[in-house]
């Protein structure tokens, strides 16, 4: 999408924030239920926090390292699948970024469901 109003721009990066600090907090409550796991070796609790650190750094990245205007549509599509851009945030985005991420959920979902239909 490249043509996304000024507006947009400047709601996102009044949401940018709090969006970080519930995937971080997120990421932490995840990492901290690994470490308190019962019934599992040090070892075993580090190889799953290892893993689980270096797929929840994937996603903040996809997230959150692209920090550009011009970008602006993937980078809320990614935060929208990621559950971190709500539907109370996307009240505040234009009427157009509205309609495009909901036509790439569209798509999305018949990607999936295209590819799980058996041939």
């Amino acid at each position: 999408m490249d043509n996304l109003a000024e507006q947009d721009w400047k709601v996102f990066k009044k949401i940018r924030e709090e969006m970080l600090e519930t995937l971080c907090a997120r990421i932490n409550v995840k990492a901290s239920k690994i470490i308190n796991r019962k019934g599992m070796t040090q070892h075993e609790k580090y190889i799953k926090l290892n893993k689980h650190i270096r797929k929840s750094d994937k996603i903040a990245a996809n997230c959150f390292d692209d920090y550009r205007r011009s970008t602006l549509g993937l980078t809320l599509m990614k935060l929208r699948e990621e559950k971190l851009l709500t539907d109370r945030h996307l009240e505040n985005f234009s009427d157009a970024t509205r309609e495009f991420l909901e036509k790439i959920k569209i798509v999305r979902d018949f990607s999936k469901s295209e590819n799980e239909t058996p041939c």
